[in-house]
This record gives C-alpha cells, sequence and structure tokens, in this order.
C-alpha cells in the first residue's frame, strides 16, 4: 500500500525547494567541482564529482559522489563514496566539514563441502568524517587541498546468507586517516 502523503506536505515541500534554489542561484561562484585524492577512500587514488549550493556567497552544502578502485592485493568491489558537506568559503581558503560513506563489497573464500574453494559476498560500510581545507587559484578554478578523513567502520552483512557476521562485541571499528586533493571548479 502506498501511504498518502498530505497536501500540505507537499506544497510547503515544493515551495521550500524553490526558495533555495533560487536563492543558491542568486550567488556568484562555481557551483560545480572534479578533483582527485591521493591516497583516497580505497587507499589507492579516488576521483569525485560534486554540485554546491551556496546558501549565502560564503557559505553552502556540497554533495556528490566518487569513484575509487580497491588495490589490487586485496578482493573488494569498486568504492562508490558519497560525501555531503558544509563549507565556509573566505576568498581563495575553503574549510569543508562533512560525512562520507562509502558501501562497498568485499570477497570471502571458504571450503565448500565439494573440496573446493567457493566465494561469498560481504556487504560493508565505511563511513569518513570530513574535515579539510582546500586553495583556490587561477581564478577559482584549480584548487589543492587536505583533509584529515578518520574511517569508523560497521560490521558486514553476508550477501549469501542474509545475515550480519562478526563478533557481535566488537560491531565497529576506528582508523585516523588523511588525504591530498587536486582539482578544478567551473
Amino acid at each position: 500500500m502506498i501511504p498518502i502523503i498530505p497536501k500540505k506536505v507537499v506544497l510547503i515541500s515544493f515551495l521550500l525547494a524553490i526558495a533555495i534554489c533560487g536563492f543558491s542561484q542568486n550567488v556568484r561562484g562555481k557551483k560545480n567541482s572534479v578533483f582527485v585524492e591521493l591516497p583516497g577512500v580505497s587507499r589507492a587514488v579516488s576521483l569525485h564529482y560534486e554540485g554546491s549550493i551556496y546558501f549565502q556567497d560564503n557559505l553552502g552544502v556540497a554533495l556528490g559522489i566518487g569513484f575509487s578502485p580497491w588495490t589490487a592485493e586485496y578482493d573488494y568491489s569498486l568504492f562508490f563514496p558519497i560525501q555531503l558537506k558544509l563549507f565556509y568559503k573566505m576568498g581563495n581558503h575553503m574549510i569543508e566539514a562533512g560525512l562520507e560513506p562509502v558501501p562497498y563489497i568485499w570477497f570471502d573464500y571458504y571450503m565448500g563441502s565439494n573440496g573446493r574453494d567457493k566465494r561469498k559476498g560481504l556487504l560493508d560500510l565505511v563511513v569518513a568524517a570530513q574535515l579539510a581545507y582546500n586553495y583556490s587559484f587561477f581564478k577559482d578554478v584549480f584548487f589543492v587541498g587536505a583533509a584529515f578523513t578518520p574511517y569508523i567502520f560497521f560490521k558486514q552483512y553476508d550477501l549469501r546468507y542474509g545475515q550480519y557476521v562478526g563478533n557481535p562485541y566488537y560491531s565497529f571499528g576506528f582508523q585516523p586517516w588523511g588525504t591530498l586533493r587536486m582539482g578544478c571548479r567551473f
């Protein structure tokens, strides 16, 4: 059964969306960026795209998605980090703070009943907090920066059996991490 949404909620949501979009379009500035992080989410390299919505000339929110292959020594799927950040811009300087959830699948091998190796996929989630500084140059087209991105790990979800695996008493872990980034805005 599809839930019925009251007309007032739809109207208020629509008006709020129009106000935010209209307000953000009046601000001058570059609203899109593409950048590379070294080392990225996968500890190798990651490529990101993000769009920005400005609330004022120097304050806004950025939403982005990235792509990051895992290093060849591990058996993981590709990473697609999703970024949600608040930013504050002062001339050529920008400070960002936000979260970056990264769902991925890692593959585990085990011995089957027939004596052959079998593979199962485990869905995992890493959440990286993010505190970053960027410096832009050449009329705010290019930027370089650094970010502190500590990881928070959660339990793995076994796709084959539809259940969580691992020790029930240790459901998460923490690891400090950082990246260097360079990119362009348009």
